[in-house]
């Protein structure tokens, strides 16, 4: 049994390319994640500086006690608040 494929349109195919193209040029075509924002810490380096666990750090994070925000998919904690949180523990 043999099937039949319909080729794209080609108003289609043009837009993918195009995308693509846009994709490439902007910087998104490597693998490379963005630089990570001046005077912050990933996730990791916050747990590391406090000496906690992730499981810590996570928990102090998702109820809001250390603010964080994120660029992309990853995380960050300005160092800032990493010290007013040691000043806040240290009372």
């Amino acid at each position: 049994m043999t099937t039949a494929t319909t080729p794209l349109p080609p108003w289609l195919l043009e837009a993918v390319v195009g995308l693509v193209a846009v994709a490439y040029e902007a910087g998104r075509g490597d693998a490379t994640p963005p630089a990570a924002p001046v005077d912050t810490l990933t996730l990791n380096e916050a747990a590391a500086s406090l000496r906690v666990g992730m499981t810590t750090l996570n928990r102090l994070v998702t109820t809001g006690v250390l603010p964080s925000f994120r660029v992309g998919a990853r995380r960050f904690v300005r160092v800032a608040d990493l010290d007013e949180y040691r000043a806040r523990a240290a009372r």
